[in-house]
């Protein structure tokens, strides 16, 4: 509310499900928590290395296959591979349903 976005707006932010906040949505955020310029800077390039596709960065990037065949397989539970900035590159299909609803 104080950064004048929607709850749900925000929820998607922090999931990595909205992948292009514009700058006056990241500006708002660093006012609200109160970041320096330096922080406020690294939010700005977090948001924009998100924004990237998946597969530009390099290895780590990649999911291997017996990996996405486990996740496949994997029915008892939500399950899915985050890279190193948190990114989903892959998700069994309850975690699909849980994050998309």
């Amino acid at each position: 509310m104080l950064a004048g976005v929607s709850l749900d707006y925000y929820a998607r932010l922090e999931q990595g499900r909205e992948r292009r906040p514009s700058d006056q949505v990241l500006d708002a955020l660093a006012r609200v928590f109160h970041l320096d310029a330096e922080a406020a800077e690294y939010l700005r390039r977090l948001a924009r290395t998100r924004a990237r596709r998946c597969g530009v960065d390099g290895e780590d990037e990649q999911v291997i296959a017996h990996v996405l065949r486990l996740l496949d397989s994997w029915d008892h539970g939500p399950a899915h591979v985050l890279n190193r900035r948190t990114d989903v590159l892959a998700q069994n299909a309850l975690s699909v349903a849980l994050f998309e609803g």
